[in-house]
């Protein structure tokens, strides 16, 4: 069965009640929600956003089933392309879009855009560049792991797709890097 990648240009927001909407990525979120002070996960009344720039539907589900798992409420913005991440990057910049996320998920293989592209982008712009960035790859040379972390960044090899407990944990540490507590597990 192969998966059907999500359409350019859209994100998809999830929240912890597993209620999702579709929204052009363009269009306005709601007032307040996952609203960050400094990257640092908000209040019980306004959940922490996540966002996962990733092409692959199967990595992204296995992640949010795992921060479902956990029970804290969260909100989840999908990119699905570099494309779609680079403007992102734009809206930020330019005052069109708000709030922050409190951590990104970035994978290094984009389609149209490469993760090392997207990264130096998010760390240029001084209104995105306090959020941690976690870049996700099924695997990265030397000299790649050493790039990503001098930009600033984590660099995590992901969990094989029958591994429901690397995402569990994957998630559990995502939740962690909101609440502004060290990674240990991250590289």
């Amino acid at each position: 069965m192969k998966l059907e990648r999500p359409q350019k240009q859209r994100t998809t927001l999830w929240n912890s009640t597993r209620k999702n909407t579709d929204a052009d990525a363009t269009s306005a979120p709601r007032e307040g929600a996952g609203k960050t002070e400094g990257g640092v996960m908000p209040s019980v009344n306004h959940p922490p956003t996540i966002l996962i720039i990733d092409d692959n539907s199967a990595d992204v589900f296995l992640l949010r089933r795992g921060l479902d798992q956990l029970g804290e409420a969260y909100q989840l913005e999908i990119l699905a392309d570099g494309a779609a991440a680079l403007q992102f990057v734009d809206e930020h910049r330019t005052g069109v879009r708000e709030p922050n996320p409190c951590v990104i998920l970035l994978d290094l293989q984009l389609p149209e855009h490469k993760g090392l592209e997207v990264l130096r982008a998010i760390k240029r712009e001084p209104v995105l560049a306090h959020i941690k960035v976690v870049v996700m790859t099924s695997f990265a040379s030397p000299k790649e792991e050493a790039k990503i972390r001098s930009m600033g960044a984590f660099c995590c090899v992901k969990p094989g797709p029958k591994s429901a407990s690397g995402y569990n944990e994957l998630a559990a540490e995502v939740l962690e890097i909101c609440k502004g507590a060290p990674q240990p597990g991250l590289v």
